[in-house]
């Protein structure tokens, strides 16, 4: 019996660790951004979807300061910023998944654009609104 559970736990440690990324590969998402602001969100609004435990995320933010930017955003445009959460047990974002975005709060913001314009996506994973 001892050997079953530390099989188990022993091929399920590849899945505990799975959402989180090295961080060698967060400093590289952040560097490949191509949006680089500090914003202040302004709004969040936190919806569930359709699929069981997954919820998504509007937030709208000024823009503070640009350290870098191609598609133009300019220090005080207001963006829209849309993604996806899987929500883990206690109510909060799950483990190597993008934190959740209050109003008020001034983060750093690593995105890239959907098409629209100044409508992003996080595009550094779990880090998208932290510096690593």
């Amino acid at each position: 019996m001892r050997f079953l559970a530390a099989a188990v736990l022993f091929l399920s440690l590849p899945l505990i660790h799975a959402a989180s990324l090295s961080p060698s590969a967060y400093e590289s998402l952040q560097s490949k951004a191509p949006e680089h602001l500090e914003i202040q969100v302004l709004l969040s609004e936190i919806n569930p979807s359709d699929v069981a435990d997954i919820f998504s995320v509007r937030a709208e933010g000024r823009v503070a300061k640009v350290h870098r930017s191609q598609s133009g955003v300019k220090m005080g445009d207001i963006i829209v910023i849309t993604y996806s959460v899987k929500e883990s047990s206690t109510g909060q974002p799950a483990r190597g998944e993008i934190p959740f975005l209050a109003e008020g709060e001034q983060r750093v913001a690593y995105l890239e654009n959907t098409g629209k314009p100044l409508e992003f996506r996080p595009a550094a994973a779990a880090m998208s609104f932290d510096n690593f």
